[in-house]
């Protein structure tokens, strides 16, 4: 697993809160997002095309979901719909994974 970089960031918001607290307790998910507009000024307009195409479908798939778990669900369902959880959050994450060449000797 050493030969491998990541890259996270929100694709949907730049600053998911200001809360200090939530930023103290979730840094992965709370903090702002750093963009490397000096080496690669293209990474965040595709970044965050591509992560609004993604939670566009998410939440086309949840409402299915949703109707599936509502038509077939043993008890009735009263709670928040998986839809509703997917739209409101703010801690939407995206990840850029990079394998680094591996040098063999011979």
């Amino acid at each position: 697993d050493t030969f491998k970089g990541s890259y996270y960031a929100n694709p949907i918001l730049d600053v998911p809160t200001a809360d200090d607290v939530l930023v103290s307790r979730y840094p992965s998910y709370c903090r702002p997002n750093i963009w490397p507009a000096d080496h690669l000024p293209e990474l965040e307009i595709a970044f965050k095309a591509l992560g609004k195409l993604m939670l566009e479908v998410g939440l086309m798939l949840a409402r299915h979901c949703d109707l599936y778990v509502m038509q077939h669900g043993v008890e009735p369902y009263d709670g928040e719909s998986l839809e509703q959880t997917i739209s409101r959050s703010r801690c939407h994450k995206g990840r850029l994974l990079y394998y680094f060449p591996r040098q063999f000797r011979y």
